[in-house]
């Protein structure tokens, strides 16, 4: 059975998102990215759709977790000067 023969009748669904910037580069990106799709064999692309870059959940979702992680390190970098010095003063 070829190759063809075994994925006939196969449908996909995708959806593709992208953070970065330039906006303008995100918009680049995807359509080369569904060129170099459309060039595969076998591979025909229905209907494409590429939405205005804007700042998405997952993008806000990310800085959150990123400024959480900011502060835990900074209170964890207080917390070992403070035993540091706690442990200092015991030691002497």
């Amino acid at each position: 059975m070829s190759f063809k023969e075994e994925t006939k009748g196969i449908n996909a669904v995708m959806i593709l998102e992208a953070i970065g910037k330039p906006p303008e580069h995100l918009t680049e990106a995807l359509e080369k990215l569904i060129g170099e799709m459309e060039k595969e064999n076998g591979v025909r692309i229905i209907e494409k759709k590429i939405n205005e870059p804007i700042l998405n959940e997952l993008t806000r979702r990310l800085h959150g977790y990123d400024e959480v992680a900011r502060v835990i390190q900074i209170e964890k970098n207080i917390l070992e000067k403070k035993l540091r010095e706690i442990l200092s003063k015991n030691g002497k």
